[in-house]
């Protein structure tokens, strides 16, 4: 230990307590003049801000990097142990009035927009974020020997405005989060709705309506984990369901089923050879053939269902089975997807699809660090309700025979080709 100082940057408990005294009352007055109910102090070392707001009613979570800060903290049960400049979202489940972050200048330079995008995704609309970050050179003083990044006002200002959280006061370092327009994307959902139901297909303005954006670099395909699908056996009660609705749908005489969006682990597949013997099925997904772990028995073609009539004839199999797929087609591409399904069943064929019903996407984005947009989560970007997937699937010559409501909000619905 040297001058206070524990191997990492951290000083020794006792030291740090009483240089935590020294100053506390000034960073705690900082925080409650904007008078929150909730509080998460990023780069809170033993978690001392913790524990005093908390003393005073607020509701205060840490977050640290350090394990040695953690196990020394007195307050344990409101400390996550994590890196701020990890790809990983931060290990908090609610949104918070204040942020409180002491560590940005600690996150390398090449990983500080991912830490502020993280930040702005758990402050409320309208929630202050404090940058105790002051400019400085970097290790130009002890207490800043784990400085990673220096950077002037101007410097600051123009990186918090990319991710919309403005400047609150001169002379402060201290952000407000602006309430974006992210609904923006999703005002014209109810829009689809109205055409899908409508009777006359206003096919131009349907085209016309916005796509939600998806960010793949944020969410690439080829870095799925292979090998927890290969050694997965158990799946979840709402897999099972899907699975066992679809092969009690699928007909028990021998049939041609493409399997579109199937995805990569075979756990379906699986359950299809099984139950459903007969059955010559045929997986077709956008994820690469070197991902898919599913039985070997089984073709796997690797294919943008966009361009389906490059790879399938017309009227080449008896069935298409669709799970969770349709909803992460963008608008202006939902018409050439139902035509291409349309195009490569047979006369009469049958449609098998699971959709979960009305999501509410627009509660459920995050701030992408890499093309600074509202993004949803899961990878959806469209809504469906009963009444949108029947108006769909009228305008493009189906006809729905079945729904089945399962668990989680989602569907099945069995049609046939008109």
């Amino acid at each position: 230990m040297v001058d206070g100082f524990e191997a990492g940057g951290y000083y020794e408990v006792e030291y740090s307590r009483k240089h935590w005294d020294n100053k506390k009352q000034g960073i705690i007055d900082r925080i409650m003049k904007y008078k929150p109910k909730s509080v998460l102090d990023i780069g809170c070392a033993y978690g001392y801000l913790i524990e005093d707001l908390n003393s005073l009613g607020v509701d205060c979570d840490g977050i640290d990097i350090s394990k040695y800060a953690y196990e020394q903290s007195p307050c344990k049960d409101r400390f996550y142990v994590h890196d701020l400049g990890s790809s990983e979202p931060l290990p908090v489940y609610k949104k918070y009035d204040v942020v409180y972050a002491s560590a940005l200048q600690n996150v390398e330079p090449d990983k500080l927009q991912i830490a502020i995008a993280k930040i702005k995704n758990v402050l409320k609309d309208d929630g202050i974020l404090i940058n105790s970050a002051y400019y400085t050179n970097v290790g130009a003083k002890k207490d800043d020997v784990l400085r990673k990044i220096s950077l002037s006002t101007i410097e600051w200002d123009n990186i918090m405005s990319n991710n919309y959280l403005k400047r609150k006061n001169i002379g402060e370092y201290v952000y407000m989060n602006r309430i974006m327009k992210k609904n923006s994307y999703f005002a014209t959902e109810n829009l689809r709705h109205e055409l899908a139901n409508d009777k006359v297909l206003h096919i131009a303005k349907f085209k016309a309506t916005y796509d939600p954006p998806f960010c793949f670099d944020l969410y690439p395909i080829d870095k799925v984990d292979k090998k927890f699908y290969e050694k997965n056996e158990q799946i979840d009660d709402y897999s099972y369901w899907r699975h066992q609705v679809m092969i009690r749908m699928l007909p028990t005489e021998p049939v041609i089923a493409y399997n579109i969006g199937s995805g990569w682990c075979g756990d379906f597949e699986r359950e299809v050879i099984r139950m459903r013997p007969l059955t010559k099925l045929t997986n077709i997904d956008g994820v690469d053939k070197s991902l898919y772990v599913g039985p070997s028995s089984i073709e796997y073609i690797s294919c943008d269902v966009n361009k389906l009539n490059i790879l399938q004839k017309d009227e080449s199999c008896d069935v298409v089975i669709s799970m969770e797929m349709m909803e992460h087609i963008p608008p202006t591409q939902t018409m050439n997807v139902w035509d291409q399904i349309r195009r490569i069943l047979k006369p009469s064929g049958m449609l098998l699809l699971t959709i979960p019903y009305t999501e509410k996407l627009e509660n459920h984005c995050v701030w992408c660090p890499i093309c600074c947009e509202w993004i949803t989560e899961s990878g959806h970007v469209r809504s469906y309700p009963p009444s949108v997937v029947e108006g769909e699937l009228k305008i493009n010559g189906f006809k729905l025979i079945e729904t089945v409501k399962g668990p989680n909000n989602m569907y099945a619905y069995k049609a046939v080709k008109l």
